[in-house]
């Protein structure tokens, strides 16, 4: 338990310098993003993860695809053919359709 609190508060950190709120994460979702280790990696896969809702087993394969890749340049191509993919596709759909077409002002 220790280390994964550990990790965690690592993990929002390391989120909150690139000024992302990992509070909107929930905290498997957050220690699975923390194992990425190239922060600009973290950064792409932390927001197509919060775009799409991503969680379980597709957050799970594009962390493990991410560390798989040792340069920068083909970690930014997995999160780009992540997002391509039709079954994150959907799940960004589903999300754009849940958002209020206006905020609580009436804008």
């Amino acid at each position: 338990p220790v280390k994964r609190a550990y990790e965690l508060k690592r993990a929002q950190t390391r989120l909150a310098k690139m000024e992302i709120d990992a509070g909107k994460f929930h905290p498997s979702t957050r220690h699975k993003l923390g194992q990425i280790q190239n922060d600009n990696a973290l950064k792409a896969a932390a927001t197509l993860a919060a775009e799409a809702h991503l969680g379980g087993e597709l957050l799970e394969e594009l962390v493990v695809s991410l560390n798989a890749e040792r340069t920068e340049d083909a970690q930014t191509g997995v999160v780009q053919q992540f997002e391509r993919r039709p079954d994150v596709q959907a799940h960004m759909q589903r999300t754009e359709r849940s958002k209020p077409i206006c905020d609580a002002s009436g804008k």
